[in-house]
C-alpha cells in the first residue's frame, strides 16, 4: 500500500475514531474510575480528544486540551474533519487549561475559536552545550533525525544535489549525510556517501547531532502543508538548539521555526527548494558557524530548558486539581 500517509485510505481511518467513539469512552471512563484520575489530558491528534473530553465532563473532573499540530491540517481530507474541528472548538473553549505548541498556533485559536488563555509547552532540554564546538574546515557531515515523511521529498532531493556540488567544488573536503530514524522509501543515487541507521536509543540522536558539522531540519514548501508549517514546532529543532551546532533550516520563511530561528540568527535559513540556493547559503554562512551556534545556545537556554517547560506546564494546573 505504500507508505500511509500518502495513500488515498489515510484519511478515511479517521471514520474509525467516530466508529468506536463510544467503547473508547467507556474504556476511559472506567480507567479513569479505576486510577482515582484527578484530571483528563489529551492531545488533539484526530476526532477522539472529544471522548476524553465528555469523560472528564461526567466524571466533573478538569479537562486538560494539548495541540501539537494544527488540526485543520492533520485531518485534511477526512470525512470527520469538519466534525472534529466543530468539536474542537467546543473543548478549546471549555478546557480548564490549554497547551500549544507555538504562540502562534495558541494566537490562532483564539481567533478561531474563542479568546482563552493558554501555555506554550514543547520538548525541553535537560543539558545545553557550554559553548559552540569548533568547526571542521576539512569535514561537511550533515545530520538528521527523524522519521521520513513523503513531503520532504523536494527538500532532500535538493539537498543531496548541493551536497554533490559542494563535494566536487572541493574534492579534498569529506562530504557526507547520516540519516537517524529509520529506512528510506526511495533509491539513492547521489554521489554523497549516506548512512542510514534506524530509530536509536535515548539520547543517541543528541550525541550524534553534536558530533555533525550541520544539522539539516526540512519543511515541506507549498500550499497544501501551510497550516502545518504555519504553526507547529518540530522538537527535533529543540535537540538541535542544544548542541550549539550550526542548523540548516529548509523551508518556507512564514514558518513558526523559521520565524524563530530568523528572530534570534539560530540558523542558516533557505527558504527555496533550488539546491543552488543552498549552496550559496551555506557558502556565505558556514564561516559564521560559531556565532550561529552561539545565538542557538542562547536561544535554547532562554526558551527551552526543561525545568522551565516543566514549570510552564506545571503553572498551567495551578488550582485545578485542588478545586
Amino acid at each position: 500500500m505504500g507508505r500511509i500517509e500518502h495513500t488515498r485510505l489515510a484519511p478515511s481511518l479517521t471514520a474509525f475514531d467516530v466508529a468506536y467513539q463510544r467503547r473508547f469512552a467507556r474504556n476511559l471512563r472506567e480507567a479513569a474510575v479505576e486510577w482515582d484520575a484527578e484530571a483528563v489530558h489529551s492531545v488533539a491528534h484526530s476526532v477522539d480528544f472529544w471522548q476524553a473530553f465528555r469523560a472528564s465532563q461526567e466524571l466533573r473532573l478538569p479537562y486538560l486540551l494539548c495541540v501539537h499540530d494544527d488540526l485543520r491540517y492533520a485531518l485534511r481530507g477526512s470525512p470527520a474533519r469538519r466534525l472534529a474541528l466543530r468539536r474542537l472548538g467546543e473543548a478549546w473553549r471549555a478546557a480548564d487549561a490549554r497547551f500549544v505548541i507555538t504562540d502562534q498556533l495558541g494566537t490562532e485559536y483564539c481567533e478561531r475559536y474563542g479568546d482563552r488563555g493558554f501555555s506554550v509547552v514543547t520538548d525541553g532540554l535537560e543539558s545545553i552545550a557550554q559553548r559552540p564546538p569548533e568547526p571542521s574546515a576539512s569535514t561537511l557531515h550533515v545530520y538528521f533525525m527523524g522519521a521520513y515523511h513523503t513531503a520532504y521529498r523536494e527538500n532532500f532531493d535538493a539537498l543531496l544535489a548541493a551536497l554533490a556540488r559542494m563535494r566536487g567544488e572541493r574534492p579534498e573536503r569529506e562530504v557526507s549525510l547520516t540519516w537517524r530514524g529509520g529506512g528510506l522509501p526511495f533509491e539513492h543515487h547521489s554521489k554523497v556517501p549516506m548512512e542510514v541507521r534506524g530509530f536509536g536509543p535515548e539520547g543517541a540522536p543528541q550525541s550524534e547531532a553534536a558530533g555533525a558539522d550541520l544539522l539539516y531540519l526540512p519543511l515541506p514548501f507549498g500550499r497544501a502543508h501551510r497550516d502545518f508549517v504555519r504553526f507547529s514546532l518540530s522538537t527535533k529543532l529543540v535537540t538541535y538548539l542544544g548542541t550549539g551546532r550550526p542548523i540548516l533550516y529548509h523551508g518556507p520563511k512564514e514558518a513558526a521555526a523559521a520565524r524563530l530561528l530568523i528572530e534570534h540568527d539560530a540558523a542558516i535559513v533557505v527558504d527555496s527548494p533550488r539546491p543552488e540556493d543552498l549552496v550559496a547559503a551555506l557558502d556565505r554562512r558556514l564561516p559564521q558557524a560559531r556565532s550561529i551556534g552561539a545565538n542557538a545556545l542562547a536561544l535554547a537556554r532562554g526558551e527551552f530548558s526543561l525545568s522551565d517547560i516543566r514549570d510552564r506546564f506545571l503553572s498551567g494546573l495551578d488550582g485545578l486539581v485542588a478545586r
